[in-house]
This record gives structure tokens, sequence and C-alpha cells, in this order.
């Protein structure tokens, strides 16, 4: 019960960005704070880091009222009343850290702040600190939805070898964990360490509906996690992944033409572009790690992927904006750095117009929790899913599908539109085959099961 009550402790309201500061207390009173602001410890002699951050993706520090519940499969779990986020993003990371720290686990461990707000903290500490986790093998960040997730792709690229995949699931094998190779990952504080630290990688700790009002946590996972988090052999796991030329914090460019600007001048416009970016709205660059002359750089938005911003820094210094979705139109026109730091807001609220008010509201009205009932109904809509949904007809279905298509496998978006024909989703389906048969009985799932790695379901 003692991860129980640091998790409640730790969301006691939505800690934003400047406001980490507030969760010192519970941390380890040997703590110590790095320039940046960030929070970190060592414990014995290591090559592996571990991370999480404080911050949580509210709009203000609110107080959270926790709704707690046992489900018919008894786990324990915890969201709000609807009013606020949870911020199981991330405190479910930093409560695993604390275990580990608290079981003396060796390793450095790294709490940092802003990763909500463009991976400050972290991003922050490695440009002015990269001498710090040079020494470091391994990066392993607890910051990841759903179960069993070990993150093999961030940023655009490969973040850890499929050795170090097979290895660390293998382990938690072990302790009758079932991790496996998820290539989806976007971004957290690890991926910013794939410049410089061979294995990277983000585990799934058990929330979902992150950066929404439906929030909820597994503590009965997470609890599980913890204690497991504390036997993996952490400095065993193989280090295999080379990092690639490109992935470097400095650019790589070809022979220096009149006017062209030095390697340091050029690695400092981008950052300032992406520390300007980051604060005024929610984004982060999705290819930050491979920053390169007159490359495009992807700043992705936090809550929709397909809305993207595209910035091009080029050997002289000048910096090209476009405004569009995916497959843009081409290229704004050119702007000097000072130009483009003074003119940018009034660009972005031109032509990128966010309204993120509303966007919460969609949140709420997603449905997925029932704030005037304990039993969430997201749960409901799990545990009734054969009441609901007429299995024989869907996989009449299905069945059409795959004789159509030759395989055996469907697609999630077909899934999600025959599941719409039910007033249900994907992510429903997802968790009731592991609360049914936990995706390895098909039996007691009709048949169905969910294909993390490859984002499918595949039918038996």
């Amino acid at each position: 019960m003692k991860i129980y009550k640091t998790f409640r402790k730790l969301t006691q309201f939505t800690y934003i960005y400047g406001n980490e500061h507030l969760l010192k207390e519970f941390l380890p009173s040997n703590v110590e704070t790095d320039e940046v602001g960030n929070y970190y410890l060592k414990i014995g002699e290591s090559e592996t880091m571990f991370c999480s951050h404080l911050d949580t993706a509210a709009h203000s520090m609110s107080p959270v009222n926790h709704v707690q519940f046992i489900t018919k499969n008894k786990n324990d779990i915890i969201t709000t009343d609807g009013t606020t986020l949870l911020g199981a993003d991330d405190k479910a990371g930093v409560v695993i850290m604390l275990n580990m720290i608290e079981k003396k686990v060796p390793g450095l461990y790294y709490f940092f702040i802003g990763e909500e707000s463009g991976l400050i903290g972290s991003r922050g500490i490695l440009r002015s600190r990269p001498e710090i986790f040079t020494s470091y093998k391994r990066c392993v960040a607890f910051d990841r939805r759903d179960y069993g997730s070990i993150i093999s792709h961030q940023m655009g690229g490969r973040c850890c070898s499929d050795e170090f995949v097979d290895a660390l699931a293998a382990d938690f094998a072990n302790y009758n964990m079932v991790f496996r190779n998820d290539p989806g990952g976007i971004y957290t504080d690890s991926a910013v360490f794939m410049p410089i630290i061979p294995e990277v990688t983000n585990l799934s700790v058990g929330y979902f509906n992150e950066h929404s009002h439906n929030e909820i946590q597994n503590l009965t996972y997470l609890s599980r996690l913890a204690i497991v988090a504390t036997k993996i052999n952490w400095e065993a796991l193989p280090v295999v992944r080379k990092i690639r030329p490109n992935d470097t914090i400095t650019p790589k460019r070809g022979e220096k033409k009149l006017g062209d600007l030095e390697d340091t001048e050029l690695s400092n416009i981008f950052y300032n572009v992406d520390d300007v970016l980051c604060h005024f709205l929610p984004v982060s660059c999705y290819n930050y790690n491979r920053f390169v002359p007159g490359k495009e750089m992807i700043f992705m938005d936090f809550y929709n992927e397909n809305k993207y911003i595209s910035i091009w820094i080029f050997d002289n210094g000048s910096i090209s904006i476009d405004y569009s979705e995916y497959n843009n139109d081409g290229l704004e026109e050119y702007v000097d750095y000072e130009d483009f730091l003074y003119s940018f807001k009034s660009k972005i609220e031109k032509k990128f117009n966010y309204d993120y008010e509303e966007e919460e509201e969609e949140y709420d009205d997603e449905n997925i929790i029932d704030t005037n009932n304990e039993q969430d109904t997201h749960f409901n809509l799990v545990y009734n899913f054969e009441v609901d949904v007429n299995m024989n007809k869907l996989k009449t279905q299905i069945n059409t599908i795959l004789r159509d298509t030759n395989k055996n496998y469907i697609d999630v978006d077909v899934m999600d539109e025959l599941l719409q024909k039910y007033d249900r989703d994907v992510e429903t389906l997802i968790y009731w085959i592991f609360e049914k048969g936990e995706n390895k009985d098909s039996s007691k799932t009709h048949g169905i099961l969910w294909d993390g790695e490859n984002y499918r379901f595949i039918i038996e």
C-alpha cells in the first residue's frame, strides 16, 4: 500500500512547469538540484540512468479530487472526479524511481522539470552539462502509457537495439510481466540523450488517457512494476546500438561557403528557435537529435500529431518557417534570426491558430469517465463489452475483411470503424483483451489479440 499512498501524495495537485519545486518535500532528503532546476541523485557505481518528470500537462495548478475503485478483476484503479488531470503522466514514473532509490538500486536518478512544456529540463541540462551523461550506456524513462511497451524508436529514429529490448523483456518475463518491442514512441525526456547514450528507452507504467480529464492509473500494475524494477539486473543489459553520425548535438554539413556560420553558431540558433517554439506552443521537435543545416525540423503538437510546424535553418543562419499539415506546400519567406525572434509570436497567432481551451473541452466530451459515478464508465464499457457488442456479428464482419485481404490481422483504423457501430473504440477493445485474457489466451477474447508492436489486431 506504500506505493498507493506515495502516488496519491504526488498527485494531490496538478503541478505545472514552474511549480515542480513544490514536490521536493516528497523526494529523498539528499536529492540535489542542477543549474536548470532538475533534481537528481546518484546511487553506487552504475552505467544506467533512470528518469521521469515532475510536471503535468495541465494549464494551471489545481487540487485533484481522487476517485478510486476496485475492478471485478481486482485491479485497483485511480482517476479523478473529472475536473482535472490525474497526473499519472508522470507521477507513476516518479513513484517507481522513488521505490528503486529506497531499495538502493544503483543508477543515476533524474527527476526532470518541464517535460510537458517541451522537454525543458532534460534538454537544458544536456546543453549546459553534456559531460555529466557521457559515461552512461543506458537511459531508461518510466513515462509510457498502457502495459508492456519497451520503446525502441523515438524522435524519428531508433533509440535502443533489439538485443537490449529482448534482454529486458526476458528479465521482466522472469517475474511474470509481459513486455515487448514498441517502435511507436514519439518523445520523452530519455529521447534527448540519444546522441550520447547508446541504449535509450521508455517503459509503460500503466496509465491511460493522459493529457485529459479522463486520465486513469492502474495502481495494481504500478505497484507490481515498481517491485519488479528493483529486481532487474539493469547493468547486465546489452549495449549494442551505435550512435549514428547524424545523432549529434553538432550539425554535420558540407563545404563551408562565404557567409556561412560556424557549427556552434548554427547549433545555438536551433536551440534558441527550439526554446521559443516550445515555450510559446505545446510542441516538441520530433527530430531534435538530427539537426542539420537545411534539414526540415518538425515541431509536433503535443495533442495532435497531424499538427506541426516545420523550420529550416540554413548555413548562413537564415530561417524558413512553414505552417502546414503534412505534405507541406513549400517554404515560406526567409527571415534572419533577429526577425524570427521578434516576429514569431505574431506569425504564429496569424497563421497557426491554436485553441487549446476548445481541445480540452473535446477531451471532456469523450465521456470515457462518468464523474458522477465511482464505477468508471470506461471500465464499465470494458467489462460489458461482450454484452453490448454483438460478438458473433463482429466476428462475421472481421472474417469478411480477412477473406478480402487474405491476412490474419485487422489494422487499427479498420477495427475502429467496425467498433464505432457499437459505440465503442479501439482503446476499450485493447483494455478488454488484456483484462479478459492478458493478451495470451485468445479463447477468452473470441480469437482477437492485440499486436502492440505493429499496432494491429491478430485474429486466431
